[in-house]
């Protein structure tokens, strides 16, 4: 009966945890298809990208953060069909350096100090994404400022008004995936990949 009771309520939190949310975009960044970055060059650009966070609480953070950026970016540019990622400076045509600062960790949104209020009282997130980046060749060198944000607004009768939106994981990571493919399309645009 217990463990019955106790599977119902589970049940449950994850039903209002998964759909008791809206999540809205603030589209600051055009939305880039992905169709829209493939280019078919036969000599590709060779890339060396480096990434750093803005701001971290410690060594570990500060370098899985900037690698998962890191990894994002040149996904995107391999995505892209136009260039090859490189391992050195030496070896690159384009030299491309980031600063990351991101505030789209949404977990902290479900952590709250009485969970049981969590949905009751209305409430929301901010979430953004801002790139500074510096992008180098031989002879130019350009600086990008880009930024993009979404707002989750979490309160329970939104599961009567949004049952099947967006959850804000999957809005975080779409954001940060259309803003690098945003940068992709401008570094192609700028001619320097």
């Amino acid at each position: 009966m217990r463990q019955g009771m106790l599977t119902l309520v589970v049940i449950a939190i994850s039903t209002v945890c998964s759909s008791g949310c809206a999540t809205f975009r603030a589209h600051d960044l055009p939305t880039v298809p992905q169709h829209a970055l493939h280019t078919a060059k036969p000599d590709k650009t060779r890339v060396y990208s480096e990434w750093r966070m803005a701001a971290a609480n410690d060594a570990f953070s500060q370098d899985y953060y900037a690698d998962f950026h890191r990894t994002a970016f040149e996904t995107a540019l391999i995505e892209s069909g136009c260039c090859q990622i490189v391992a050195t400076k030496a070896q690159a045509q384009v030299t491309i350096r980031g600063v990351v600062n991101s505030q789209s960790n949404v977990l902290d949104l479900f952590i709250h100090p009485m969970p049981a209020l969590l949905f009751l009282l209305p409430g929301w997130k901010t979430g953004a994404i801002n790139l500074h980046i510096t992008a180098q060749n031989h002879s130019d060198q350009n600086l990008y400022k880009l930024q993009d944000s979404f707002t989750v607004v979490h309160w329970l009768p939104l599961i009567l008004l949004h049952p099947f939106n967006d959850d804000p994981a999957r809005a975080a990571h779409e954001m940060e995936r259309n803003a690098y493919r945003y940068l992709v399309l401008t570094l192609k645009n700028d001619r320097l990949i």
